[in-house]
């Protein structure tokens, strides 16, 4: 449901990004003609990724959908899959 909402989203010309429990994000749906400045100066691992990816989202112009529902696992290490 989770993906099939941000793509939707996406085709609307929206952004999704959802969240993951250590501050960082698992899924980014993003439109079409998205810039790949999106990704430009986003702070990678740590705390603020989602907030950071967010942020340069909107420094391009790009529109986030509200995202309700809580944050997925994601997986970063092999311990991560146990």
């Amino acid at each position: 449901r989770g993906a099939a909402s941000a793509a939707a989203a996406a085709r609307r010309g929206e952004a999704v990004v959802h969240d993951c429990a250590d501050g960082g994000y698992v899924l980014v749906a993003l439109p079409r003609d998205a810039p790949r400045a999106v990704f430009d100066d986003v702070r990678w691992s740590c705390a603020e990724t989602a907030a950071s990816q967010r942020a340069a989202l909107a420094r391009n112009g790009i529109v986030v959908a509200a995202r309700s529902g809580p944050a997925w696992r994601d997986v970063d290490e092999a311990d991560d899959v146990a």
